[in-house]
């Protein structure tokens, strides 16, 4: 059962006994066995539905009925006495376990993943978020603490072995996580070789084993460390049953290789929960001889025509804006009032329309020939 279960349960426990305490104490009057019926109802619905603002609320209210129940019982009971010092022992009394509560309370961040053992029997719980029932002392204690949030690691896999030439390095980028909160204990269990790989880490942070686990920062070495490891055995194995491992890595032919390295790699990782969201070939190294001469030959005359192709784009599209701008800036003078334009104007206008495509240089440009051609009040 969940603390929030728990939390409730006692809460709605407490209001009951106080109205029932109440009600035996006062005379049974109808109305107030009514109104006491109609308050659990109500406080029902709440903790259940609600969250723990809600059962909060709930909370408050019965602990000041309980405090009115002690007041009477104490009243009917001791007389005046019992008036003032059983509400107040009950009062304090809640005080302290609410106090308690409140220190020993475990809180599970949203981020991270809480791991607890019974030593009594040996069961991992995990944790649920934000609040766990209080450890306790002994019969339990925290086992480990992994993140969820979104980890990368950039992975160098050197020497490859393929059917052709070796690749000498690829550069693989790869963000992973584990996959949700129930994911976690799996992280446990399903990491191979984990044994050596946590001694080597917790000794790095100066740690034993068992303390290390403990903080985040060990368990995101240990997967980054296991998923450099599953990269690389996946990259060879991938790339090494691959035919023309050089024609895949060129242009955007590189990316068909990425969707088989992801879903491999996930077949691996998943065993001990955790997915991959990114795998990206970020570069590879070719020596200089791993095409035959032919291939460099032919690669080398279709990078010459696409970049041809290329720059003869770029110039039409060029001469196409530039050639509108003319058209523009020539019906704007024309606007202006000046129906025959003078060759040193249209001279201007031209270069002007190749040199900056801003509408600033039609005005600049304007002003300066007018001033140069023309008085105030005079126009052709």
């Amino acid at each position: 059962m969940q603390v929030k279960d728990i939390a409730a349960s006692v809460v709605l426990g407490l209001l009951f006994v106080s109205l029932l305490a109440i009600y035996i104490v006062t005379d049974q009057n109808p109305l107030v066995t009514g109104l006491s019926v109609i308050i659990i109802a109500i406080c029902l619905l709440i903790v259940r539905v609600g969250d723990w603002r809600e059962i909060g609320i709930v909370g408050g209210l019965a602990a000041l009925v309980s405090v009115v129940a002690a007041y009477l019982l104490g009243a009917d009971r001791f007389g005046g006495i019992g008036a003032v010092l059983v509400p107040t022992l009950w009062a304090m009394a809640m005080l302290g376990v609410f106090v308690w509560f409140s220190a020993n309370i475990q809180r599970v961040p949203g981020d991270r993943a809480i791991l607890s053992v019974r030593t009594y029997t040996g069961e991992i719980v995990n944790l649920p978020a934000p609040l766990a029932a209080p450890r306790m002392p002994v019969l339990e204690r925290t086992l480990a603490e992994i993140p969820l949030y979104p980890l990368s690691t950039d992975v160098v896999v050197s020497d490859i072995n393929t059917k052709g030439k070796n690749v000498p390095e690829i550069h693989v980028h790869v963000e992973y996580k584990i996959a949700d909160r129930d994911a976690a204990p799996r992280a446990m269990a399903g990491i191979p070789n984990r044994g050596l790989v946590q001694t080597k880490i917790a000794k790095d942070l100066g740690k034993t084993a068992e303390e290390a686990r403990t903080d985040v920062l060990f368990w995101e070495r240990l997967l980054d460390e296991q998923m450099k490891a599953e990269v690389d055995d996946v990259a060879r194995s991938v790339i090494r049953s691959v035919e023309s491992p050089y024609r895949v890595f060129t242009g955007a032919e590189q990316e068909s290789l990425q969707p088989a390295l992801l879903q491999q790699l996930n077949e691996r990782v998943n065993r001990w929960g955790v997915i991959t969201t990114l795998l990206a070939v970020d570069k590879v190294v070719i020596p200089g001889d791993a095409f035959p001469k032919g291939d460099v030959g032919d690669a080398d005359a279709k990078r010459r025509e696409n970049d041809y192709a290329r720059i003869k784009r770029l110039h039409e599209a060029k001469v196409d804006a530039e050639a509108d701008r003319v058209s523009k800036l020539i019906a704007a003078v024309r606007d202006a009032g000046i129906q025959n334009i003078p060759p040193s104007l249209l001279e201007d206008i031209i270069v002007s329309a190749s040199e900056d495509p801003g509408d600033r240089v039609l005005d600049l440009e304007l002003s300066r020939w007018f001033n140069e051609n023309f008085r105030p009040n005079d126009k052709k």
